[in-house]
């Protein structure tokens, strides 16, 4: 149901001598059928006048408010399948959003809109069984990838997506001591010969975080919490000057199904595949 209000009318008589101008009706009628529209069926003017007047309307304002979809729904925690099906090849792109002013001499102004990238994931499963009794297949894995893909509801739902090739933090810095604070971001490194990129990682379940260290010296687990999807808080602070915090860990992208569709190309008996599986990671 749509609420539909006239935030502003304007009248104005234009008169050759003393004018007074009212709007004695203005009606606006809505008709909502899930997509809301609105417009302003009747709307009339009377002029009072000591004499010969002209009167006119110059500005009408109509404006509609519409119930908006909800917020969409919490990071999913529903793990992506492992099927043996998984085949080559698999591609794998950062994406970032950079806007850029490009001036008459060529010169650019540019403004990076996202601190960390959006990741594209594309999969091909060479093959898939509809039934128990393929070897190598990976039994019902048909069922498995398309009931969890009708399950998310194509790109609406976000889950969980280990990369078997980007997957694993050892001893990977994610702070330094300060004495004060006490909450940090499980991330990882990427090095470069020329710099070194840090990422919050997607997901991490508590019993994927194995070691955490200040300095190098190993901390009792009583002394620090995990908080999903990937925040580390310690009890106390570490004392300021104690070095740099550091944590062992496995851990998740967050991501969704790029497209509402997917194509499961039958390509003998009980089997099939498919060419091209899309998904995209999802920010928190």
């Amino acid at each position: 149901m749509s609420t539909i209000h006239v935030p502003l009318i304007g009248a104005e008589a234009a008169t050759g001598g003393t004018a007074h101008a009212r709007v004695p009706l203005a009606g606006v009628e809505a008709a909502t059928g899930g997509t809301a529209h609105a417009r302003a069926p009747l709307v009339g003017l009377e002029a009072a006048t000591g004499g010969n007047s002209r009167a006119r309307i110059p500005l009408l304002g109509v404006e509609f408010l519409s119930l908006v979809p909800g917020p969409p729904p919490g990071m999913g925690t529903q793990i992506f399948p492992n099927l043996p099906g998984l085949g080559w090849s698999v591609h794998k792109k950062p994406n970032f959003s950079t806007r850029v002013a490009t001036h008459q001499g060529g010169r650019e102004i540019r403004a990076a809109q996202q601190q960390w990238p959006v990741w594209d994931f594309s999969l091909t499963f060479e093959v898939l069984a509809s039934n128990a009794a393929t070897p190598g297949a990976g039994a019902l894995s048909l069922q498995a990838l398309m009931g969890f893909f009708l399950a998310r509801q194509g790109s609406f739902d976000s889950f969980l997506f280990q990369d078997p090739t980007d997957c694993q933090v050892t001893g990977g810095q994610i702070g330094v001591a300060d004495g004060v604070t006490t909450i940090f971001t499980l991330s990882r490194s990427l090095v470069s010969p020329y710099d070194t990129f840090f990422e919050p990682v997607g997901f991490v379940f508590s019993n994927q975080l194995t070691g955490v260290y200040v300095n190098g010296v190993v901390q009792a687990t009583s002394g620090y919490a995990l908080t999903e999807p990937n925040t580390l808080t310690f009890a106390t602070a570490p004392a300021a000057g104690a070095g740099t915090i550091s944590a062992d860990f496995s851990f998740y992208f967050s991501v969704r199904f790029t497209d509402d569709v997917e194509d499961f190309e039958q390509f003998m008996s009980d089997l099939w595949l498919v060419q091209e599986l899309k998904l995209k990671s999802v920010l928190p």
